[in-house]
């Protein structure tokens, strides 16, 4: 799986500088959030500094799908806060990332 990562975080910049330019971003909270799941499964998540460049990535992904208002990339974003947060011991914490419920109208 490690292999796999690498290979997409080589192209994460020029993926996400396309996707941004194009105007196009229906899923681009989705991509920030792999993109922070990739630097995770590379190891990233053990020291500081690169564990606060995957939490960066969570946490834009986070903020854009709630301008989106998309819920289901909101949901995806919080799970992988959890899990980061729960494989660190932060169990507590772990519990803070959930969205807002949304109630339809």
């Amino acid at each position: 799986m490690a292999s796999m990562s690498s290979a997409v975080l080589r192209k994460s910049p020029t993926v996400l500088a396309f996707v941004e330019r194009s105007g196009e971003q229906r899923h681009l909270a989705e991509l920030y959030r792999l993109e922070g799941e990739c630097l995770r499964r590379e190891g990233a998540g053990g020291n500081g500094s690169a564990r606060s460049d995957v939490r960066a990535c969570f946490d834009r992904a986070l903020a854009l799908a709630r301008r989106q208002g998309a819920r289901l990339w909101e949901l995806r974003v919080a799970i992988s806060v959890a899990d980061l947060l729960a494989s660190e011991g932060a169990r507590r914490e772990a519990g803070g990332g959930a969205p807002e419920s949304h109630a339809d109208p």
